[in-house]
């Protein structure tokens, strides 16, 4: 009767452990679908990688995606080009790139200037 119970034991013991994996698989599964129609829906929407935006760069994200498609099927009008222009200002902004670039040079006297603009010469003195 021993064996009888010790392989009794082992099927119970088998049977148990076998349960959880199937548990797991099944789990699995669900989230590979998960995963598979999450990543169809940001390719859907032209989503390269997944990151924190706020909603003012989902916006004008979108708008510019969808002038884009504009422009590739009928062309951009002057409306449609100053809200492009408004909209990839407003991303920039939002994204922080909006510094005041440091204009590079030096200063020139006006009568400096004059010269060069009349051709009396080409260097300031």
């Amino acid at each position: 009767m021993s064996k009888k119970k010790d392989l009794q034991d082992v099927e119970k013991l088998s049977e148990d452990l076998k349960n959880p994996f199937e548990k797991y698989q099944e789990e699995i599964d669900e989230l590979r679908r998960e995963n598979y129609t999450l990543r169809s829906t940001m390719e859907q929407y032209g989503i390269d990688e997944v990151s924190i935006i706020s909603d003012i760069e989902y916006i004008c994200i979108r708008t510019i995606q969808d002038l884009r498609k504009l422009a590739d099927t009928v062309g951009l009008n002057e409306q449609d080009t100053k809200i492009l222009d408004t909209v990839h200002r407003n991303l920039r902004r939002a994204r922080g790139d909006w510094e005041k670039k440091e204009l590079k040079g030096k200063d020139v006297a006006v009568e400096d200037l004059l010269r060069i603009v009349e051709g009396n010469g080409s260097k300031a003195k």
